[in-house]
This record gives C-alpha cells, structure tokens and sequence, in this order.
C-alpha cells in the first residue's frame, strides 16, 4: 500500500478518546485519503465533502446521512471548536431553534432541547453538537486537524487536504457543501475592514474575539482602560460587562470608537429576540446617559495604533472633529469576521464570490430570486460563510439552508426530512 492510499483517521468520538493517541487525538501524520478507508455506495447515492464541523456542518452531514449518502466532513480544528472559544456567553436564541428534529433523534434526550431558555455555547456544544458528532450516523465520518487547502473540479470535485504537519493527500467528491464559517478572519480595525497603521504589528495585543470580562479575564480590564471598536452585538456584549465592571471598580475606563452608531439605533428596538433587545436597550441607555466611565466617539475610525512610554498601547483615532490619541491598556477590535475565499481559488466560483461577494453567491447556488442557474452546480456554501460580513446569521437559518440544498440535491422540491422527525 502506498503512502497517499493509507486510511483517514476520523476524530475520536466524544466520550471515546483514542487510547493510542495523547489526549484522544489523532496524530497529524494519520491524516490521508477518505477515498481509500471506504468503498463507494452506488451511483445512485452522492459523495459529499463538507467543509466544516461546526452546528451547520454537522447538520448537514446528518441530513446527508440519513438520506443514504456517503459522507466526509472535514475540520481545521476540532469538533465546533469555535463555539468553546465563546462558550461562557448565553446564545440570543433559545435551544429549540438551535437544534432540529432530526438532531434531536440522535442526539439523545434532553428536556431542554425543545425549550425557551437560551443555552451557553458550551451548553450547545457539549450537551448538542458533540453528541451529533458521536452519534452512530456520524461516528468515523467526521475528521479533525484536516485542513482544506483547494477545492477543484475535473468532472467530480477533488479537495487537497493537509494535516496538521503539512502533509498532503487528495479526497473526491460528487457535492460539496463549504459550512467552513467565517470565524478566524478577522476584520481590522481600521477604517473600511483594513488595518490601522500599526495594527499588524500591535496585533498580538489585540482582541478580535469577545474576552470572559466578567470571570477568567476579569483581572485584564478591571481597573485599566480599554478601548472597544465596533458597533455589533459584540461590542454591545463588551460595553455591557465592562459596565458592570466599573459599578464594582470605579476606576474602570472605556474609551468607545464606533463607524456607525445609528445602526445600532434602528434595531435595538425591533429585535425578535428578548435576550439581545434588552442588551442593545441596556447599551443605549448607557450610550444616552453617559456614566462617567465612558467615553463614546460617535462617527470615527482608528487610523493608527502605535507603542509608546513602557510600552504602553495608544490609538489614534480621528472623528469628523478632531484626532485623539488616546493611551489605553487593552484593545477590543470586535469588527466581525469575512469569509475565507481561498479554498475556492481554483474553481470558476471564485470569480462570482470576488465580484458578487459572499452573500449573492451562496443564494445563487440555492437557486435564490434572480438566480437563473447555479455558477457551480453540486457546490453549496451554507452557513455564516453564506453571510458575508454581515453578522446577522442565526444557526436556523443554516438549518433551512441544509434542507433547501438536498431538495436541490435530490432534484425534489417537497422534501423535507425535519418536518418526518
């Protein structure tokens, strides 16, 4: 047996760690071709890939699978690793529309899954998305540490996928659904998405994922000034603990950089979901009011982050008045994520997704309004990717994409496998 045909390792299952491997994980070299651990069903069922092992990807890969696909999903990372980053905040949304019918069919009784109340993100991971992974359907379908490097297309499509040291192999496949997201593509801080003058240099220094303000990071921002940039949800949550902070330390100070404060406006009371209205009221109100900690600058831009006396972190910031510069200890750049077009480099897409963005895109490979055919049949892109930089993507809007695509897929506009669950 030659080298490229060796077995694709999948992931050790949740609660069923890989004796053979430290702390249950398959060795990089494990990784090679999926084509050579199984052999193919007939024709008459599809070769999926899916890009992602996230809350869409998985969905996905079950709905697949249920449907008597033969199915491969492949991560970077580990199973919804990109939840556990962000797992001590509460979701908007309750676990009713972060779990479907058919998910809640393996993945075990939970009373909670049919509920109102709004899961953590380690909630969701641990007591969802981990036992979906583990599930019989899924179990050795899914693959960690395998990184998509290139998507291409000679008849079927071929992924090149590398493991974790580098190294290479190739995997075919009839559909592929890229669930890949956007987290890990941060925007900037500067203005327009690009970086601040100094920003990459400075970056190791920069937040661009939401800290544990109140718990585990407590000790970075109580006491200390922070500057927060960005006007999303994000930096709602941000504002929102730091606010507490100062009420328990008084000398906490924040220093709030926005683009775009009336959009923040028009939404904050039109929310469908009580959870996030009432943090974008709390923030407006805190806004309006103006508590002595903070700082609002309305309408500017960071132009330059730079290092000055004991390497103390200052950011220039211009507004339509004048430029700052202020000295800060901690920066916040919660500007959202964009999506990673390199994996489709290879493909006519590409062109689509540079020229029309992420969003015209990936409705037009779902056939959406004023999509007269698909640019890359049998390729789908669901998910956050779907979003662009916008967002507003909300975990059962993916679940209606996954069953918008298989009707698609099977050519069947009826079907429906969350409605027989």
């Amino acid at each position: 047996m030659t080298r490229s045909q060796r077995r694709l390792k999948p992931a050790p299952q949740h609660g069923h760690p890989d004796r053979s491997t430290k702390n249950g994980h398959a060795p990089p070299a494990a990784l090679r071709r999926a084509a050579g651990r199984v052999q193919w069903p007939p024709m008459s069922t599809k070769r999926i890939a899916i890009v992602g092992a996230g809350p869409i990807g998985l969905e996905a890969a079950l709905y697949a699978r249920m449907l008597g696909h033969q199915v491969a999903v492949f991560d970077r990372g580990e199973v919804a690793e990109n939840i556990g980053h962000w797992g001590f905040l509460d979701l908007f949304t309750p676990w009713r529309l972060n779990t479907t019918p058919l998910g809640r069919s393996v993945a075990g009784k939970d009373a909670d899954f049919d509920s109102e109340r709004c899961p953590t993100g380690r909630e969701l991971r641990a007591r969802y998305l981990l036992p979906l992974a583990d599930s019989p359907p899924l179990r050795g379908h899914v693959f960690t540490r395998a990184r998509v490097v290139s998507i291409e297309q000679n008849g079927p499509y071929h992924l090149t996928l590398a493991d974790d040291a580098g190294r290479e192999c190739r995997h075919e496949a009839d559909v592929v659904l890229d669930c890949s997201g956007t987290f890990g593509q941060h925007r900037w801080a500067g203005p327009l998405g690009q970086p601040a003058i100094g920003e990459a240099a400075a970056m190791h220094r920069i937040w661009y994922l939401l800290p544990d303000i109140a718990n585990a990071d407590r000790h970075r921002f109580a006491g200390r000034t922070t500057l927060v940039v960005g006007a999303g949800h994000s930096a709602a949550t941000a504002i929102a603990q730091l606010g507490r902070l100062a009420e328990t330390d008084p000398t906490t100070r924040v220093n709030w950089v926005m683009r775009r404060w009336g959009q923040l406006l028009q939404v904050a009371d039109q929310d469908p979901f009580p959870r996030r209205r009432m943090l974008l009221q709390s923030v407006l109100h805190l806004a309006t009011n103006r508590p002595p900690w903070l700082c609002l600058l309305d309408d500017a831009i960071v132009e330059e982050i730079y290092t000055g006396w004991h390497r103390r972190l200052y950011a220039a910031v211009r507004s339509s008045h004048q430029t700052l510069h202020l000295p800060v200890d901690e920066i916040l750049a919660l500007v959202g994520y964009q999506p990673d077009a390199s994996i489709l480099r290879p493909l006519p897409l590409y062109a689509h997704f540079i020229r029309h963005g992420a969003a015209r895109t990936a409705s037009g490979l779902l056939g959406g309004p004023g999509h007269a055919a698909s640019p890359q049949p049998g390729f789908f892109i669901l998910g956050a990717k779907s979003y662009g930089t916008n967002s507003a993507f909300l975990v059962h809007v993916g679940h209606a994409q996954v069953r918008d695509a298989f009707r698609l897929i099977h050519g069947d506009p009826q079907l429906d496998l969350y409605g027989r669950t």
